[in-house]
């Protein structure tokens, strides 16, 4: 199944007012499962991210992302909890290629090694600048991407999350003003470090309970964060 088949398929569900939906996921520790995704929680996630980001009716989402895994699923919600349009494309390394030179897209989400390829190509750096919000996620973001994603006009942000947080639950800002090291949790998010140091995250999307992560976590006096490493060494595929 294509990504835009697979999109529409979800995409009918929603409209046909699906209340749960399964996606299947590995998880922090590597053993794939299903994990039942309430409609309500998808809907306070991707308001959450309107109202962080400014986001209204006018966006037009490219997602190239697969849409059977957190990251992308999130963008279809957005699209339509904010009644915008969105255009999905199966992923690929560089998906700046698909895009005419004066595409008219507001908001993107990507991984990492998307970027990577992106900077090998001035063309690819032009089309992503068109952009407003770039979303980056599912992987750390090396100094040296960092300082190269510094150099971009497009505002960027890094995300914070997992399938289990239904998404990123924070953001930090990687150019521009109120650039930082920290992650910002979002509006409603609650967060502390249990015995090991490990981050721990309440909000409404986990039915205001605790979930234990295994990322190492610093924790300012602001409430914001940053992750110094895995307790267990497998690195969290998150979810943008």
């Amino acid at each position: 199944m294509t990504n835009k088949e697979y999109a529409n398929r979800f995409l009918k569900d929603w409209d046909n007012g699906e209340r749960i939906f399964t996606l299947t996921t590995s998880g922090s520790t590597g053993i794939p499962k299903n994990i039942e995704l309430k409609r309500e929680f998808l809907e306070i996630s991707a308001k959450a991210t309107a109202d962080h980001l400014h986001l209204d009716s006018r966006e037009n989402i490219f997602c190239c992302l697969p849409v059977n895994k957190m990251g992308g699923l999130m963008m279809l919600v957005r699209a339509k909890v904010l009644g915008c349009n969105i255009e999905i494309c199966d992923p690929v390394s560089d998906p700046m290629v698909l895009l005419d030179e004066f595409h008219k897209f507001t908001f993107v989400s990507l991984v990492p090694l998307q970027l990577y390829e992106i900077f090998k190509n001035q063309e690819s750096i032009n089309k992503l600048n068109r952009f407003k919000n770039v979303l980056i996620g599912g992987a750390e973001i090396d100094k040296q991407l960092e300082l190269k994603v510094r150099q971009l006009h497009v505002t960027a942000w890094h995300t914070y999350g997992m399938t289990e947080t239904y998404s990123h639950i924070a953001l930090r800002k990687l150019n521009g003003s109120e650039t930082s090291d920290y992650f910002t949790p979002m509006e409603g998010v609650t967060i502390k470090r249990d015995e090991r140091g490990c981050l721990m995250i309440k909000a409404v999307v986990t039915n205001n309970e605790f979930i234990i992560t295994n990322d190492l976590a610093e924790i300012n006096k602001e409430g914001n964060f940053k992750i110094s490493g895995r307790f267990d060494l497998v690195i969290n595929s998150g979810g943008n």
